[in-house]
């Protein structure tokens, strides 16, 4: 499973995991700390199929290592996270300061902007609207439109945080006209998560 989710989430450039799991598959020789050569050979298991093994705690894809460096994490919601390397944040631009990590007694801290709806405004255009058979067609809707003919939405469906924090906001679609199709809906939809995220970084910076 490891393997298989940063394969996916490095787009296929990385495929390893670590001798903690590599051990436990049976499969890799605990004493030569390689793949068993009796084992493949056995089975008829090319060695090249299998991921490079790697230190656990060791590099496997990118990171937010370095102060400035960013992750988007989407969900239901979205949560956009900034290392801010070793000085405690206070930010002026109403983000939440957090603790990254602690590796050696050595803390590591991060600022966070999160997002109520984003993923979850797709599932409410198929499961409210019903302009969209599966959210992964969204895509598929969205290209098939060279634009949102003047079409924007706001995913606010339960206030706007970060950063406005705004309970009271709701959500919004405004520009609509004859010409509007569900297709511009959708896009308008996507493209209102892209706008929420950017409002986010740009607070960071």
């Amino acid at each position: 499973m490891d393997t298989w989710l940063i394969w996916n989430l490095t787009n296929g450039r990385v495929h390893a995991t670590d001798f903690s799991n590599a051990s436990s598959t049976g499969m890799f020789d605990p004493f030569a700390l390689e793949w068993s050569k009796l084992f493949l050979e056995a089975f008829n298991i090319p060695e090249g199929i299998l991921p490079e093994v790697r230190d656990t705690s060791g590099m496997f894809a990118e990171g937010c290592f370095n102060p400035g460096e960013v992750k988007c994490t989407n969900g239901t919601g979205s949560f956009i996270d900034m290392n801010v390397g070793s000085r405690p944040p206070a930010s002026l631009h109403k983000l939440i300061p957090h603790i990254a990590w602690s590796i050696d007694g050595k803390i590591t801290y991060m600022l966070e902007g999160m997002i109520n709806t984003t993923g979850s405004a797709i599932q409410w255009l198929k499961e409210n609207l019903g302009i969209i058979d599966d959210v992964k067609h969204s895509e598929t809707m969205a290209n098939s439109v060279e634009g949102t003919e003047g079409v924007y939405f706001v995913p606010a469906f339960t206030g706007l945080s970060s950063p406005y924090w705004d309970p009271h906001a709701c959500g919004i679609a405004i520009g609509l006209s004859r010409k509007t199709r569900k297709e511009h809906i959708v896009r308008a939809a996507l493209e209102g998560i892209v706008y929420r995220c950017r409002d986010i970084l740009l607070s960071m910076e």
